[in-house]
């Protein structure tokens, strides 16, 4: 009967309405523990420590028609007051000016080196394998990869070479700050910074080794050289787009310490060139990141519309239901 349908459709409302509450309970309590347990980065640079070893830090940096961002970049780099450092930067056969302004800062800084890319082989995105061939260029005892579109703050390295060796962390990552440019990244980010804040607890992250309790930036990720060569480096990650997250599972499935640090005042990454190109750059994220499983991208749309709608809905209900 309608009333029996109608009872039963309120029902299930209901039921959604309670776990809409739990569910954000849960989350809340996540964040408020991330809030306190989420280190920043440079937490040791103002505590006593035995002197920390000078290792040689290879910056690589894959940069293919960024002719807009590198210049920032690489005056950021050559900026940094660690020692001793090299730079490496890949120009992957660009069709704009990036080899040209990376020409100018290799004549500006001997620590800067300009590296030809050569073809893309079978099997491989095209980042992955720039990564690697940066790392096989690299001399460093300590490896950083950057993205060409990110901006180091001033002692960035320092601060994280130093937290590195004192907490003995085989892969380093922090979380950056992004500078939205467009309608598309001012609604996307926020999203998914609530995504990795809310949602990874980050002390059991760092606790457990668990590989799908993680999330590893590539804008930032600071390996020791035989930690990065221990996981198969970029080259077990080959056909994969979503590089910096599968690095970093596959650092807790060998049983590495991974490290998380909150990063906003040390690194930022820049906007994408409009809405279009951020909306290509983040759709290849969403779904490498859930595993390529189709059901996943369902249960986690469901969970996210819940959460934005079942509230709304049951305000409406109540509303417009006759108190009488």
């Amino acid at each position: 009967s309608p009333i029996n349908e109608s009872n039963a459709i309120m029902g299930i409302i209901e039921m959604l309405y309670y776990f809409v509450i739990g569910l954000s309970a849960i989350l809340i309590l996540i964040t408020v523990l991330n809030a306190r347990f989420l280190d920043s980065l440079g937490r040791t640079l103002d505590s006593p420590h035995k002197t920390v070893p000078r290792h040689l830090v290879s910056i690589l940096v894959p940069a293919r028609n960024e002719q807009h961002n590198i210049s920032k970049c690489l005056k950021a780099l050559i900026s940094q007051d660690y020692q001793p450092l090299e730079i490496l930067v890949l120009d992957d056969q660009s069709t704009d000016r990036t080899a040209q302004i990376i020409d100018q800062f290799v004549a500006l800084d001997p620590r800067v080196t300009l590296v030809r890319g050569t073809d893309l082989p079978y099997g491989w995105t095209g980042k992955n394998w720039a990564c690697h061939q940066l790392s096989r260029e690299a001399r460093g005892d300590i490896l950083l990869f950057i993205d060409a579109d990110t901006i180091l703050a001033n002692g960035t390295v320092t601060a994280a070479v130093r937290d590195s060796v004192i907490i003995e962390s085989d892969l380093l990552t922090i979380m950056p700050r992004r500078i939205a440019g467009c309608i598309t990244e001012r609604l996307m980010f926020p999203l998914i910074d609530w995504a990795s804040f809310c949602w990874l607890p980050i002390r059991a992250a760092h606790k457990r080794g668990n590989p799908n309790l993680s999330a590893t930036y590539g804008q930032f990720m600071l390996f020791k050289r035989a930690a990065y060569q221990d996981i198969g480096g970029h080259e077990s990650v080959r056909g994969n787009p979503l590089d910096d997250f599968e690095l970093g599972r596959r650092t807790k499935k060998h049983r590495l310490k991974w490290v998380l640090f909150e990063g906003v005042e040390w690194a930022q990454a820049l906007p994408y060139k409009g809405n279009m190109d951020a909306l290509k750059a983040v759709s290849r994220s969403i779904f490498p990141a859930l595993y390529y499983r189709v059901s996943l991208l369902i249960v986690l749309s469901f969970v996210v519309l819940a959460l934005g709608f079942v509230p709304l809905l049951m305000f409406a209900i109540g509303a417009t239901t006759d108190p009488l």
